[in-house]
């Protein structure tokens, strides 16, 4: 898969309504889902930490502070750097989230819960799973 295609199908599971726009709503709405998908709490402060994490994400990504993010906003954003310094520590609270034994790890049903929590399809966990080449 090349760059600019990926870009489009991350682009498109967070533009969830379909619009052509990330809207901060739909953005937010991802650490809302994974938190409901675990049984969590509004308090917990995972979903606490999820949500600062997401904020502080959507403020880099939203760089002209318009409340929206096009597809040419986000694919000039994207990248290694952004996902260092922005993307990771967002999904990784996220990951937290569906820990249930917090042992660093997600089993395929904590895995299958996030995915779908996050839009993904459910029909391609295994290859999200596997390696390329194996």
């Amino acid at each position: 898969m090349d760059d600019i295609t990926a870009k489009r199908l991350v682009f498109a599971m967070l533009d969830a309504d379909g619009d052509g726009v990330i809207s901060k709503g739909e953005y937010a709405a991802r650490a809302d889902r994974v938190a409901r998908a675990s049984g969590r709490t509004e308090d917990d402060p995972l979903v606490v930490t999820a949500r600062t994490a997401g904020a502080r994400a959507w403020a880099a990504m939203d760089a002209d502070g318009d409340g929206g993010v096009t597809f040419e906003e986000y694919a000039a954003w994207v990248g290694a750097e952004a996902f260092d310094t922005v993307c990771e520590p967002v999904l990784g609270a996220l990951f937290d989230l569906v820990d249930a034994d917090g042992d660093a790890a997600l089993n395929l049903p904590e895995f299958t819960k996030l995915r779908t929590a996050l839009g993904n399809p459910v029909g391609n966990i295994e290859s999200a799973l596997c390696r390329p080449g194996r």
